[in-house]
Formats: structure tokens, sequence, C-alpha cells
């Protein structure tokens, strides 16, 4: 009687799914792809995207704006994007090998092709992980570290002590009729 208890236990927790299994982890990595899209072939973005999805070990398909450092641009005759690829990687294949497979499937379709693209260090995702760890590539990140050096060209750096005062030649009173008692 005791063993058949035991079986039905077994039988519900495996139903209820409450068994963990510390064997099952999903290797994943994210691939960045600066894809051409021609406008006289293929379809748009979204079409696009929806057909990359279509390839068995991608699992999310995202654009990286320009704020996040992606490229989205006309280009006249093609238009330029840049995409975020969430992956499963197979196991026994190396990352860089499925990245350069997945980006000959994508050459493959009609008036796409794969301009530029790299890929992040596999990391462990489990089922109750919602948070994806990462950076965006490095030819993303030069980009906006020279922008941010442009940007950061004049002036001085709010930061103490303050070395440079400024001029009271013209700040001791105010012109004559520019508001005080008299108004």
């Amino acid at each position: 009687m005791s063993q058949m208890k035991k079986l039905l236990n077994e039988w519900r927790l495996f139903l209820a799914e409450k068994k963990e299994d510390p064997s099952y982890s999903q290797e994943t990595y994210n691939a960045y792809l600066l894809l051409a899209l021609a406008n006289e072939r293929g379809g748009n973005r979204d079409q696009v995207k929806n057909d990359i999805r279509a390839i068995a070990e991608v699992l999310t398909v995202t654009t990286v704006e320009p704020a996040d450092g992606g490229i989205q641009k006309n280009m006249g005759d093609y238009y330029l994007s840049t995409v975020k690829l969430r992956i499963r990687l197979r196991s026994g294949v190396e990352r860089e090998r499925f990245t350069q497979e997945l980006v000959n499937d994508i050459n493959k379709m009609r008036g796409v092709s794969v301009r530029r693209h790299t890929s992040e260090k596999s990391t462990e995702l489990r089922e109750d992980t919602d948070d994806y760890p990462g950076t965006l590539p490095a030819y993303v990140k030069g980009h906006a570290r020279k922008k941010k050096r442009l940007i950061g060209k004049g002036g001085q750096p709010n930061t103490k002590p303050y070395t440079k005062k400024p001029s009271y030649k013209r700040a001791k009173s105010a012109p004559a009729g520019f508001g005080g008692a008299e108004e």
C-alpha cells in the first residue's frame, strides 16, 4: 500500500511540475546583426524580423534603437537596421560557429544581407529568471564613445574645486532703466 501511495505522490508532483530538475539549463546568448534591407526586394523590417524568428534556435528578435547605440537609417536603395537576437545554443556547437550559420541562413533571405555581426559570451538562463545580462557589441560602443567625446569637448567639467572664476566686470550694477526701485 505504501508503494502505491509513493507512486501516486510522484505522479502528482510530475503533473504539477513541482519537481526541480537541476540538470535543466538553457544555454543562450545575444547576437547583434547590422542588416541591409533592400527597398526593391524583400519586405519591411517587421516582416524580416518575423522571418528571422522562424529560424529554429532564435528565441527573440528586437531592433536596437539609435538611443541604445543601434543604427536605423534609410540609405536610398536599402535600409540599415541593427537587430538583437536572443539565441539558444545547441549543445556541442561553438557560439561563433553557430552565429555564422545563422548569418548564412539570414543572407539566403530575399532582400536581406548581414553587413556586420557580433555575439556575446554564453549565459545560463533558467525558466525563473527574466533578466538578460549583456551589453552592446564593440562596434556600437565605439560609436557611443566617440559621440560622448565630441559632446564633452567644450566647457569645464562640473566638479569641485572650480578653478575658473566668473568675470565681475559687467555684473557690478544693472544698466539704467533695468528694473530696480524706480519701477
